[in-house]
């Protein structure tokens, strides 16, 4: 790759957030370059996993892109969470159409930057549900994970004003 230089491009640059628990925007920053162990992700680095299916609804391949836009469990948290903070349907097909959701927002810089908060948020509580499930043996629900949400996203909201 180097003799033919054929450099690889990849974009990972982000706007951090100040108001984001940094453990958060860490998480985000991994997610977005795709290096989260999700069970596609550990194959990859040649780890054995029995089943590969996702976490949270069992059916698909789990890699980063399905358990947050694709996943029925995922596709249950973002209705509730779209209907809570007023916004239009979300339509995401990449990890990164869910980052930039807030440019869809009708509103002011503050709006878009809380929505952008409450959808970081929301990834990292899917993820942690996620966790809970495979380590924890947890049945998670989506009210439990769309209350985490919103308890975490006060959070974010208060530092905002």
């Amino acid at each position: 790759m180097i003799r033919d230089d054929n450099e690889v491009h990849r974009d990972h640059r982000m706007q951090w957030e100040s108001c984001i628990p940094l453990k958060v925007k860490m998480f985000i920053w991994h997610a977005k370059m795709e290096r989260i162990p999700t069970k596609l992700a550990l194959i990859r680095r040649r780890i054995n996993i029995q089943d590969v299916s996702c976490s949270l609804c069992e059916t698909v391949d789990e890699d980063v892109t399905y358990l947050f836009t694709g996943c029925g469990f995922s596709f249950g948290v973002w209705s509730a969470v779209r209907n809570w903070c007023k916004i239009a349907p979300i339509f995401a097909f990449d990890f990164k159409d869910l980052l930039a959701i807030h440019n869809q927002v009708q509103g002011d810089k503050w709006a878009k930057k809380v929505v952008k908060g409450i959808v970081m948020i929301t990834c990292w509580a899917l993820w942690k549900v996620r966790n809970s499930k495979v380590f924890e043996r947890v049945n998670p629900k989506v009210i439990e994970v769309v209350a985490m949400v919103k308890s975490l996203s006060f959070f974010v909201a208060e530092k905002q004003v």
